[in-house]
């Protein structure tokens, strides 16, 4: 028998335990996991490709049993959630944008009461105020909704316009159509490692600069001047103060 502690096998990148194993590393800044009986050294895997994170493609892990030499089943070791830890973490990033130049975004509204890491959150929804830049939109702030689900952070969050805002990509709900979606037209973009400031950040980027791509008012591929008008006079009417 050899005299390597360590055996290499195999696994799907969307099995549970690979996800909480990535969590687990991402939450703790760590390149390796500890689980009940086996230490998972991944260093040079942690910077998951977005290829590798939404195919279903076979990926080597080097697992070291602390106790014994061979490896047993590992089907029974209990990994432990971080999802709440990474969502403080997201949280707290989120908020230092509101002290940028310019500001880009200020939260109003989060899933925990205090900032306490032991807390459990208490909804599953982030209100903030994104501040474009664009001729139609810099006039006021306008606020959004993003959703977190429980398969965060392997799965993007859904998220909505709350204030009214005439634009081209956005439907009466508040949701952008999907092929303006920048993490639905691309799922690829998408990866456990992308961060909440990634995702208002695109936002941002995607009311700034419309596209004619699934766009849901046609006045703003024929009439450009009239559609300018409009957005200009639904923000003056319907955002909120930038200060």
């Amino acid at each position: 028998m050899s005299n390597d502690p360590s055996i290499r096998i195999q696994w799907m990148w969307n099995a549970n335990v690979e996800n909480t194993i990535i969590e687990e590393a991402y939450s703790t800044g760590k390149t390796y996991a500890m689980l009940e009986k086996y230490h998972i050294d991944f260093k040079h895997n942690l910077q998951i490709s977005n290829t590798d994170t939404n195919k279903q493609r076979p990926v080597t892990r080097t697992m070291v049993n602390k106790e014994k030499k061979d490896l047993k089943d590992t089907k029974t070791a209990a990994v432990p959630h971080k999802a709440c830890r990474r969502l403080m973490s997201e949280v707290a990033k989120l908020k230092q944008l509101e002290n940028g130049t310019p500001v880009e975004f200020i939260l109003d509204q989060t899933p925990f009461d205090e900032p306490q890491e032991s807390q459990q959150p208490q909804s599953d929804k982030i209100i903030g105020r994104v501040f474009p830049m664009s001729e139609n939109y810099r006039l006021g702030a306008f606020q959004i909704e993003i959703n977190i689900s429980a398969e965060y952070p392997f799965k993007v969050p859904t998220f909505r316009m709350i204030t009214p805002i005439y634009h081209p990509n956005v439907i009466e709900s508040g949701h952008f159509c999907c092929c303006c979606n920048p993490f639905t037209e691309d799922p690829l973009k998408w990866a456990p490692t992308t961060t909440l400031v990634d995702l208002v950040r695109s936002i941002i980027h995607v009311i700034d600069n419309p596209k004619l791509c699934g766009s849901t008012n046609s006045e703003y591929e024929y009439n450009r001047a009239e559609f300018n008008r409009k957005a200009i006079a639904m923000t003056r009417n319907n955002a909120l103060p930038r200060t």
